[in-house]
């Protein structure tokens, strides 16, 4: 089935080409937990998750990776979705420095990423640490409905509750 992109993507604040103060797309790959929703890292530390069918001119959600001055935010890459509780929700950045760190939860509103949240939830209520991370499992899971995708609220988490999945790592 053909779905109507445009053939370019423009990061916020620069023309994506990298040119003077521009910024550029370091890396993008599909989320694993839905066939129509890309994530991109951008230059100035940002995760942009993309719904491809919708539109590439603007993100549906952003994510500010945070980095110290002195490093550079280089790469991510998504935990496996069959990774037990948190850990399948998390995304993993690598900084220039060899930092390495998570975000979690980092979810899309898709099919697929209602059928993980439900089949997670109650393992997911029952080790959350912080009442804010059962009220994120409660609101998702609530607003993907019988249905299937219907969150209404933000899918990407912030860094706030990393804790939950792993937290920061040094290498």
């Amino acid at each position: 089935r053909g779905t109507n992109m445009p053939p370019y993507l423009h990061a916020r604040g620069g023309s994506g080409g990298g040119g003077s103060g521009g910024v550029r797309v370091l890396q993008a790959a599909w989320h694993p937990l839905s066939c129509s929703h890309l994530c991109v890292l951008t230059s100035d530390s940002r995760l942009l998750l993309f719904d491809a069918r919708s539109s590439l001119h603007a993100p549906d959600e952003a994510l500010e990776v945070p980095a110290r001055p002195d490093e550079a935010v280089v790469a991510f890459s998504f935990a496996s979705p069959s990774a037990a509780g948190w850990a399948s929700l998390a995304v993993w950045f690598a900084c220039s420095d060899g930092a390495l760190f998570a975000a979690c939860p980092v979810l899309p509103p898709s099919r697929a990423g209602c059928h993980h949240l439900r089949s997670l939830a109650p393992e997911l209520l029952k080790t959350a640490q912080t009442e804010a991370a059962r009220r994120w499992v409660r609101a998702q899971a609530a607003a993907c409905g019988p249905q299937g995708p219907g969150m209404a609220g933000p899918g990407l988490g912030s860094f706030e509750p990393a804790s939950l999945a792993s937290g920061a790592v040094q290498v």
